[in-house]
């Protein structure tokens, strides 16, 4: 019998109706891919589809990150012993800078998506992991201050080790964001060989700027997928010694945290 390892993450951000048009715009994107493989079969993908538009005639702007990758594995019988290493690591960077003249709203839409998948018909010897983040902040582009966040982020282990297990998903936005839908389905087991989260959310942020104001407007998407032999993880979770530690925490750096959930 064949053994099959499969982890997956597709990201995606759009946004868009814009009230105001960017005086500049950008795009930034990175690409890191290892991938060994002793024995067997092991393919590794990776896609992506960045854009920031601006028409100043139309006075229409729009911005829009999906992000792709896969892991795949196949070894021909389950005695042999597994010898390989696929990771891929994509992210890309969005930059719009808008000037606020004063006494203006400054409002946009957005949708976002994160859905991360592993899966293994052998958990003993086979290691498996994928995350996502999707962040979205405005900034005083004078003194850098944040003035109101989108933060999005997953990652599912699957391996069978106690210590690099964990499953985490939180999902919080500063309250000038206004969730309109939200759709989730997420699956952790520590014991199972399959693990998913599947988020989709709609909101709309709208602010109101008294003096004139020079924003940045920075989004971030990132997405990793790990398969292996050797036990690792795309991103390490800093624990807090307690899970209340950690909502505590949550809690003093201001925002709502919409879901969390930690899985041991």
């Amino acid at each position: 019998m064949s053994v099959i390892n499969f982890s997956a993450s597709e990201i995606s951000l759009t946004i868009q109706n814009f009230n105001q048009i960017p005086a500049d715009v950008g795009v930034d994107v990175d690409v890191r891919a290892i991938l060994v493989d002793q024995n067997g079969f092991t393919q590794t993908n990776i896609d992506g589809d960045v854009t920031f538009l601006s028409d100043q005639i139309n006075s229409i702007a729009s911005a829009n990150s999906n992000l792709i990758s896969s892991t795949f594995n196949v070894l021909p019988d389950e005695a042999i012993t597994p010898q390989y290493l696929a990771k891929n690591e994509i992210s890309a960077n969005l930059l719009g800078q808008f000037y606020l003249g004063g006494n203006e709203f400054f409002n946009f839409d957005l949708q976002a998506s994160l859905n991360l998948k592993t899966f293994t018909n052998n958990l003993t010897v086979n290691s498996l992991s994928s995350s996502g983040n999707i962040s979205l902040i405005l900034q005083n582009s004078v003194n850098q201050e944040i003035i109101d966040f989108f933060h999005l982020f997953g990652i599912v282990n699957t391996n069978s080790t106690e210590k690099m297990n964990e499953d985490f998903f939180m999902f919080r936005t500063s309250p000038n964001f206004t969730i309109t839908e939200y759709q989730e389905d997420i699956f952790f087991n520590e014991l199972s060989h399959q693990e998913y989260i599947n988020v989709t959310t709609n909101g709309l942020f709208q602010t109101y700027f008294e003096e004139p104001t020079l924003i940045n407007l920075i989004a971030v998407t990132q997405s990793c997928n790990y398969s292996s032999d050797a036990v690792d993880v795309c991103v390490k979770i800093i624990e807090p010694s307690s899970n209340f530690a950690l909502i505590l925490l949550l809690f003093c750096l201001g925002g709502r945290t919409i879901f969390l959930r930690i899985v041991k």
